[in-house]
């Protein structure tokens, strides 16, 4: 992940220079100009989660990955405005930076998909899980308070401000043993009775994952499956360029079949 570092970082810097950054990671890396935090790969997923967290000195976090790339200015008024609601409203443990439609099928095969049918438990995969229950005019409950979640997307691996001490709690109760999202994060939710709100401000979908952010425009994601993702998003282009990646390395992804193809320049 070499030559992705530079340019999040680099759009981090120009985009969000008011936001302290903190890296965690697996070694500790010259090439990295910020805050590192190792973790213990002996450890699961989540352990080695907390133990990064409990190093973190603020109370509240902005959850974050390396091919997240910024690609416009983040409104610091508005994120602002979110933050202080988290610390305000015990009801709200975190506030999701986008709205997601649904739970894409893009990344399973035909043959699992019909097997969900034929078991009727297709809709659990695509449930839409935006309440469109109101907070303010920007914000909206991923799930309003006292409804249980019902769809992966309930705790999902986006830009999110997250209070610390909820995050922690939530990792402690899914302590699962690798990366990625599912039914355990849900049932955690449940459990721990924690909630949140996710941004929402008329932008439009992009692509099946989510729609864009007018407080907090990033790339999801920078890299699919190994590609760099200039299917969806066209703004990584102008990216790749000023920061000088080979683009030849890594190819793009494919619209046709989810592959990549060489770059084409021009």
């Amino acid at each position: 992940m070499y030559d992705v570092w530079d340019a999040y970082f680099g759009q981090l810097k120009k985009h969000s220079p008011e936001i302290k950054h903190t890296v965690m990671i697996n070694k500790m890396s010259t090439g990295i100009p910020v805050h590192q935090v190792e973790y213990d790969e002996d450890h699961n997923y989540c352990q080695q989660y907390i133990n990064c967290l409990n190093e973190i000195d603020e109370d509240y976090i902005i959850y974050m990955q390396e091919d997240f790339y910024l690609y416009r200015d983040i409104d610091p008024y508005k994120m602002r405005e979110y933050l202080d609601i988290i610390k305000s409203d015990d009801d709200v443990s975190f506030v999701r930076l986008c709205k997601q439609p649904f739970f894409s099928l893009y990344r399973y095969s035909q043959q699992q998909i019909d097997h969900w049918k034929s078991l009727n438990q297709l809709e659990v995969f695509t449930s839409d899980d935006v309440s469109e229950v109101e907070y303010n005019d920007t914000l909206y409950w991923v799930k309003p308070p006292r409804e249980k979640y019902t769809s992966s997307l309930s705790y999902s691996m986006q830009p999110t401000i997250w209070n610390k001490e909820d995050l922690i709690r939530l990792y402690e109760k899914c302590n699962r043993h690798s990366f990625g999202e599912g039914a355990d994060w849900t049932e955690a939710l449940n459990t721990l009775n924690i909630r949140g709100l996710y941004h929402y401000n008329n932008e439009p979908q992009r692509g099946l994952l989510h729609f864009d952010s007018n407080v907090f425009p990033y790339v999801l994601t920078a890299i699919v499956k190994g590609y760099w993702n200039t299917m969806e998003y066209p703004e990584l282009v102008d990216i790749i360029n000023a920061y000088r990646i080979d683009p030849l390395t890594r190819g793009e992804l494919n619209p046709s079949n989810m592959h990549g193809q060489s770059w084409h320049q021009g």
